[in-house]
């Protein structure tokens, strides 16, 4: 069952490029159309400057959007107030040492939201903190601590304690273990595995780490220059990518196994500026797959090619120019 759906969203920001230049259109997230269902998770991936974190603001109504429609359910949200979409959707943000604030205690951090949303009263809020510092693994000595006085790993937990405190549909986690030391990010991973099967959370993992990806995600859409490029189930994206984005990403992952050398990478060019996107295709310039007087002409659609994989490319759409140019 659908929790969580957005259609054709968009965010444009105005850029000035000089004092007495007229400002310029960003598209950071464009025509963007997702579902997310009920305890799964979803991740969205891509290099930087994708719009993967901006779609994450809009999603938590950090940022509106310039265009397009963001539903709960059957609730859009411009008719839900901030209130009721914080009780809904909560972030764990990329950097603990920065998302929590040093001046509160751990108990005063968790509690935040019980008191925002007046739930329980002072006895059943110290409670509901402790049952959900055992939760997330923190030690109840904790209580009265300072983020200061505390490792990456335990803010992060308290991020994640804070963030299930009032029991939320849906978690948006943006890098969530990027700020962390490798031997700590597991086991934040787990947890969150771990948290999503106990409660039946549904998570929106917005990440660049593609191991962290296949560790966590049951399916995956994959953005490029502020559109999504591939959506399909994590074994589908990975076993069989179809979009030439995807097969790079996936092909410039280092291998732990050294008889395998060194991976090819095969994105040409460089990242595009976003004020002066390319002709047609955003990826054409980089593509190895390239089409000339197709993909540098017209912008392909996201279309559904088999097993509910959806892929932006000519290579896969239907009709003539299909059956001329796609080799497979």
């Amino acid at each position: 069952m659908s929790v969580l759906s957005c259609n054709k969203l968009r965010r444009t920001f105005y850029v000035g490029k000089g004092l007495l230049k007229r400002k310029l259109p960003l598209h950071a997230v464009n025509g963007v159309t997702l579902t997310i269902e009920r305890g799964e998770t979803l991740a969205v991936v891509g290099e930087s400057g994708c719009g993967k974190t901006t779609l994450a603001k809009m999603l938590l109504g950090m940022l509106p959007p310039s265009a397009g429609d963001i539903s709960f359910g059957s609730l859009a949200i411009g008719t839900i107030s901030r209130l009721q979409l914080a009780r809904r959707i909560q972030p764990v943000f990329q950097d603990p040492y920065s998302s929590l604030n040093p001046r509160k205690t751990v108990f005063q951090i968790i509690a935040l939201p019980l008191v925002v949303h007046g739930e329980c009263n002072a006895s059943e809020r110290r409670q509901c903190v402790e049952m959900n510092m055992d939760l997330v693994g923190l030690s109840r000595r904790l209580l009265h601590s300072y983020p200061v006085q505390l490792s990456g790993g335990q803010r992060q937990r308290v991020a994640i304690a804070r963030a299930l405190v009032i029991r939320p549909d849906i978690v948006v986690c943006d890098e969530p273990t990027s700020a962390l030391d490798v031997s700590v990010q597991a086991q934040i991973l787990n947890l969150l595995l771990d948290l999503r099967r106990e409660l039946g959370l549904t998570l929106v993992l917005i990440s660049h780490d593609l191991a962290v990806v296949e560790h966590m995600a049951n399916r995956i859409a994959v953005m490029y220059l502020g559109r999504v490029v591939e959506e399909g189930t994590a074994e589908q994206v990975f076993d069989r990518p179809r979009h030439p984005y995807t097969k790079a990403l996936l092909g410039s992952v280092l291998t732990p196994e050294p008889e395998l050398g060194l991976p090819e990478v095969v994105l040409g060019a460089t990242f595009p500026n976003p004020l002066e996107p390319p002709a047609g295709c955003a990826f054409h310039p980089r593509c190895p797959e390239f089409i000339e007087g197709t993909c540098d002409v017209a912008e392909p659609a996201l279309l559904p090619v088999d097993d509910g994989v959806r892929v932006r490319c000519f290579r896969y759409e239907s009709g003539p120019m299909h059956a001329r140019q796609n080799p497979n």
